[in-house]
């Protein structure tokens, strides 16, 4: 067997019509040594149920629990977990059969402590790679948090990536914000990580269940995105990082604002509980024009429409609702 064992983690939360592909598309890997640690958080559909069809195949745990958020879930897989390495894997996702054995074989060679591979990202009008190219890429703790921040070549979220544990915090994922808390917790892990390996070969299958951002409507829990990428920047303030940060923060805030201004239904029907942070959003946008318009990181169709915002709202959801 393997020298190494890999501990997965995957949140659960009413997902019976996806889970039976991520759970098989986990117990077929090439690579076999690990456990993997279905947690249902709460489920009120047939999760659970499935979840412990798979009780079966002895690497198979399974923990059911009241619902907590995906946080408290995952920060409950990594107290559970008794591998050397740790990978988070969506429920609703599902993976190439040899990503795990291309993981470790990256963090072996390289005496890493983190391997990064590609995505794909699944909606209804087709398949994406991300990103479109594969390539090797080594670095150290800083400059993969770097590459998290610009968003190029690997994403913010915690798939995708092989962590080992001795990286990870058990309070990975910071239990307060229900959006943007996987940034927290991979930039945390990725700040103590002396080498991390991208090795974008695409092994990941993300899925879009609806392919619009913004359908959904803007809430109180979007402000969260907010705050956790300040607090980023905070955690990264003695880091030559500074625009990188500053990017993340001013992106944040679009995507809000970009909610808001999308769906502008939603915040009339909650005029008292959503009015004022909308507005903060705006003016905070426009206090900061000039270092958006600075920042090397932020597109140049994302700065026109921050001029036009200046002068009319409804130009600029045209600007942003164009592909």
């Amino acid at each position: 067997m393997e020298a190494n064992k890999i501990s997965v983690i995957v949140p659960v939360y009413n997902a019976e019509k996806y889970l039976e592909k991520c759970a098989e598309s986990i117990l077929n890997q090439t690579y076999s040594n690990f456990e993997l640690l279905l947690i249902n958080d709460g489920s009120v559909d047939n999760s659970s149920k499935v979840c412990h069809s798979f009780e079966t195949d002895c690497r198979v745990k399974v923990y059911d629990k009241e619902n907590e958020g995906v946080s408290k879930t995952r920060n409950f897989g990594i107290s559970k977990a008794e591998g050397e390495y740790l990978l988070f894997i969506d429920s609703d996702d599902y993976i190439e059969p040899d990503m795990f054995e291309g993981l470790i074989q990256a963090v072996e060679e390289n005496r890493a402590d983190c391997a990064v591979c590609g995505l794909i990202h699944d909606t209804v009008k087709g398949s994406r790679r991300f990103p479109e190219q594969r390539f090797v890429k080594i670095t150290d703790g800083v400059n993969g948090v770097k590459e998290v921040l610009i968003n190029q070549i690997v994403t913010a979220g915690p798939v995708c990536k092989l962590f080992s544990k001795d990286i990870v915090p058990e309070k990975m994922f910071p239990e307060d914000l229900s959006i943007g808390e996987d940034a927290v917790g991979v930039v945390t892990a990725f700040m103590q990580a002396e080498r991390i390996v991208f090795d974008t070969k695409h092994g990941y299958h993300y899925n879009h269940r609806d392919e619009s951002l913004m359908s959904s409507g803007i809430s109180a829990r979007d402000y969260d995105l907010i705050t956790a990428y300040d607090r980023i920047q905070m955690q990264l303030s003695r880091y030559d990082l500074d625009r990188e940060s500053r990017f993340r923060r001013i992106w944040a805030r679009f995507h809000v604002l970009d909610k808001a201004l999308l769906t502008e239904k939603t915040i009339q029907e909650n005029e008292s509980e959503y009015r004022k942070d909308y507005k903060d959003v705006l003016s905070w946008l426009k206090r900061h024009m000039v270092e958006i318009l600075r920042n090397p990181y932020v597109g140049k169709k994302r700065k026109l429409a921050m001029c036009v915002l200046f002068f009319s709202t409804k130009i600029y959801r045209k600007i942003i609702a164009k592909k």
